[in-house]
Formats: structure tokens, sequence, C-alpha cells
């Protein structure tokens, strides 16, 4: 893989690679969130608000692309059985590194930096670039469509509210 992968489309994987995936950074509210919490402060809650994110994935591959481990070689009872899993847990390990990072960059500039509060991670997802395999799974599974609504209300709720 660690010859693989950075060839991208080109590259190889095996059976033993459950997801690749890529992402960049929203360059203004990284840099503006490392800035914040390199002074002390938290970042700008109207900023987080209109972006929502820290880092884009720019591709997300699963289920036997460029040969990775297709989903009929899990066990049934294995975590990422089930169709996207493997590919949703990237995105939250992705979303939860880039608190990390943000917080490590700041710490190097100011080993008195503060750190990102609970109830502005819960306004930062990890945004995406493409979403083209997700479209299909969403539209098939409607009750998931509506659970991501409700959750999307429900922190759109919550965070207004800290706004207020």
């Amino acid at each position: 893989m660690k010859q693989e992968l950075p060839k991208q489309e080109t590259g190889r994987g095996d059976v033993t690679d459950l997801v690749w995936s890529r992402a960049n950074k929203s360059q203004r509210v990284f840099s503006h969130v490392v800035e914040a919490l390199s002074q002390g402060k938290q970042p700008d809650v109207e900023m987080i608000y209109d972006i929502g994110y820290l880092f884009r994935t720019t591709a997300v591959y699963g289920n036997g692309k460029f040969g990775i481990a297709p989903y009929e070689h899990m066990k049934d009872n294995h975590t990422f059985s089930g169709a996207y899993q493997s590919q949703m847990f990237a995105l939250y390990m992705l979303r939860h590194f880039s608190f990390d990072l943000v917080e490590h960059i700041a710490r190097k500039n100011n080993p008195e930096a503060a750190t990102l509060q609970p109830e502005i991670k819960k306004l930062l997802g990890t945004g995406n670039a493409t979403g083209l395999g997700m479209v299909p799974y969403l539209i098939s599974h409607p009750k998931l469509l509506h659970l991501l609504t409700w959750i999307s209300l429900q922190t759109w709720s919550i965070g207004h509210l800290h706004l207020q």
C-alpha cells in the first residue's frame, strides 16, 4: 500500500486494504482555527458554521475498487461487513485527525495554545468534494437518509442555540 496509494487511481491495492481515501484541507478555515487556537482563543463560530469542515475528501474508495477488499470477503459478523461501513469509519477518523492536527500545530506555535471546545467540534464535519458513490446507496436506503437529515437538523439546532 505504501507504494501504491500515492499513485491514486493508477495504484493497485490488495485484499488487506479496506478503504483508500485522500483529502485536502479548507485552507481558510484550517488556518483560521490554527491561528485562533495559537492565540488561546476559539475560532469564529460563524466561519465554522459557513464552511463546516477542516478537511474534505477528494476520494473514498472501497468494495473492491483498485483491488482492495470487496465486501463479500468480509465475514458477516465483521464490524465493517455492511455497505459503506469502512468508508464511513474512515471519514470519522479523518474528522478526528483534523482536530488533532490543528491542535498540534497550534501547540507548536504556542505551547499555551487552546484546544477546540467540544461545542466547536460538534459543528465540524468532513467535507466531501465528490460523493458520487454515496448517492446510489443513500437513494436505496431512505431510512438512513431520514436519519442523517434528523441528525443534521438536531446538530444545526444545537449549534444555533449556542449562538444565541
